[in-house]
């Protein structure tokens, strides 16, 4: 096993757009994106935005951490106490000392975080990446995948890792990590973008670097020289088992033969340098009250039709009747929020339509403006396509005094249909939000 060395923090005391003491502030999107949902199903979503602050620290390399044969099962741990009021945080393994790189751009750490993180969206996260000097040209991929169970006997090349929580990944680019470090703590905000949620406390999270995937990002792109970043002074705040597993070789399957640790002297090293908040109320799914099919024809459906991912469907032929500009089916759903102030706003609609050949466009509607933003906009096929959109001001999409939450559903031609009226079928609307 291998040894680190003790170490001090290299601490940025001036922020900036540009590099000031080695720290950089700048903006990044979410790439591509798959979340659960509460009911099981699954949503995708690209294009939310992230804040992201980069801070220099010091940090000693490891050689390649030699694997335990065997299998290691985790266990889950109680949290401790629930912060009152503002950001709480539930995860911290970050001491400000004895940072250390490992020589994998692929690896998993257990997570068990404290209570006040059940339900609710990460709003903060840092973590820690070391760069190869070689190059700092292009980008890279920073990938999340969050497992909530682990089973042990499955032997290898099977992922001992399953019910997937989300998987995301956003880029950052090499030029602005300060050029004379190698070893950086990166803070993500992710408050618009309820993307991570926890139900029970314990998260297994891959954290993959890689390079971009083209021509679609979907996180498969191949492993880079980054490597993860750890931190042995050991949970302050939640707790993990003193193991990780490390990906060799890195494809992405964190099998039970893989489990490791560091050298036994150093107990708590096998942590990954990582700390989580979250808001302190929870994140919520709302469906819809009331709906109007502003253009199209009723076909089948009723309100509940949009409550659940249940294939059972309001649905809708396209008007003939209407001009150009106008699309031929649209759908305006509203709910309530359960405050005026939301930190948060995320819609997701689930449809299909009935021929190839059309888009979906989904739209929030700004009460501060008096306008529809579009938030969405994609393909729609003849299977269902649930896309998700994101409020980068949510408290401007909430009526002042009654709450009330709007948005419009769209779709319209934009190639060769095989029939006309084309039928639309809308499965599931839903708001999630943060107070």
């Amino acid at each position: 096993m291998s040894k680190r060395i003790a170490l001090v923090f290299a601490l940025a005391l001036v922020a900036s757009v540009v590099f000031a003491q080695g720290l950089v502030t700048t903006e990044t999107r979410v790439e591509f994106c798959k979340v659960r949902n509460s009911d099981g199903t699954y949503s995708y979503a690209k294009g939310a935005p992230v804040r992201v602050t980069i801070r220099p620290i010091e940090a000693s390399l490891t050689s390649e951490a030699g694997k335990a044969k065997g299998s290691s099962p985790f266990k889950r741990f109680g949290g401790g106490p629930v912060p009152a009021g503002g950001n709480a945080t539930v995860y911290q393994n970050d001491g400000g000392v004895n940072y250390f790189a490992d020589t994998s751009p692929s690896c998993l750490d257990d997570l068990s975080l404290t209570a006040a993180a059940n339900g609710k969206a990460w709003k903060i996260v840092k973590f820690g990446v070391h760069l190869d000097t070689t190059s700092r040209a292009g980008k890279f991929l920073v990938r999340w995948r969050g497992y909530e169970t682990f089973t042990d006997g499955l032997g290898p090349n099977v992922s001992a890792f399953s019910d997937e929580m989300f998987d995301f990944g956003f880029y950052l680019q090499r030029s602005l990590f300060d050029p004379n470090g190698t070893d950086f703590t990166v803070e993500v905000d992710l408050t618009l973008n309820p993307l991570a949620i926890v139900p029970n406390q314990t998260c297994f999270l891959a954290q993959q670097f890689r390079e971009p995937q083209l021509p679609t990002e979907q996180g498969e792109g191949e492993f880079t020289s980054t490597w993860n970043m750890f931190c042995d002074t050991g949970p302050q705040i939640g707790t993990s088992e003193d193991l990780f597993y490390y990906d060799s070789p890195a494809d992405g399957v964190y099998d039970e033969t893989e489990v490791d640790t560091f050298a036994p002297e150093n107990p708590g090293a096998a942590n990954f340098l990582f700390k989580v908040q979250v808001a302190s109320s929870p994140t919520q799914s709302l469906s819809p009250f009331a709906y109007t099919w502003l253009t199209g024809e009723p076909v089948a459906g009723n309100l509940g039709s949009l409550w659940f991912d249940d294939q059972a469907y309001l649905v809708a032929s396209a008007s003939s009747d209407i001009s150009r500009t106008t699309p031929p089916a649209m759908l305006v759903t509203e709910t309530f929020a359960p405050s005026p102030n939301i930190t948060s706003l995320r819609i997701d609609v689930d449809a299909k339509a009935n021929t190839p050949g059309l888009k979906m466009r989904i739209e929030l509607y700004n009460f501060a403006t008096e306008q529809y933003v579009t938030v969405y906009e994609a393909p729609i096929g003849t299977s269902d396509v649930r896309g998700i959109g994101f409020a980068a001001t949510p408290t401007e999409f909430v009526q002042s005094g009654t709450g009330l939450l709007r948005t419009r559903t769209s779709f319209f031609r934009t190639g060769i249909t095989l029939t006309f009226p084309w039928v639309v079928s809308v499965d599931q609307v839903q708001w999630i939000v943060t107070t």
